[in-house]
């Protein structure tokens, strides 16, 4: 008797799946298509598409907004927005009451929000940033109550 067995087995290749929105399965392919689909894979695609309307809006609010959000009129005090009984498209989201547009105001209001926004992430890294350093540095004692503080939080 042989060791050998009497049929060779064939290595056959599965293909490659991706997981997407949804659990839908689709195959990944070796095309453009794939190579971009592997780069955005890590990418939370909804949540950049969001921030980035938001940031292109408060950087264009000058030309996007329909009217000047300090400017009021006593006569369009409290319209209702354009979906409401009462409408008006003359003010998306209607006006507060002082006849201020509110869609106006919250465009422009974004620019604040952003720069707000900025400060504080710029903040807070830098100060995180330099308790790690002390942390790292003096090791023992100070890395154990700053990483105390920090689990605290």
């Amino acid at each position: 008797m042989s060791n050998q067995p009497s049929k060779s087995l064939e290595v056959v290749a599965a293909p490659r799946f991706d997981i997407t929105f949804g659990g839908l399965v689709r195959p990944l392919g070796n095309g453009k298509t794939a190579d971009f689909f592997r780069i955005v894979r890590g990418i939370p695609v909804l949540p950049a598409l969001i921030l980035t309307t938001f940031v292109l809006c408060a950087l264009f609010s000058p030309f996007i907004a329909p009217h000047d959000p300090l400017q009021f009129d006593p006569t369009e005090t409290l319209k209702p927005p354009a979906w409401c009984e009462g409408r008006s498209t003359k003010h998306l989201l209607g006006t507060d009451g002082v006849g201020r547009d509110v869609l106006s105001r919250i465009i422009y209001g974004s620019r604040v929000s952003i720069t707000v926004a900025s400060y504080v992430i710029g903040l807070s890294a830098t100060f995180g940033i330099f308790l790690g350093l002390l942390a790292g540095y003096f090791r023992g004692l100070v890395d154990t109550l700053l990483m105390r503080v920090a689990d605290v939080m």
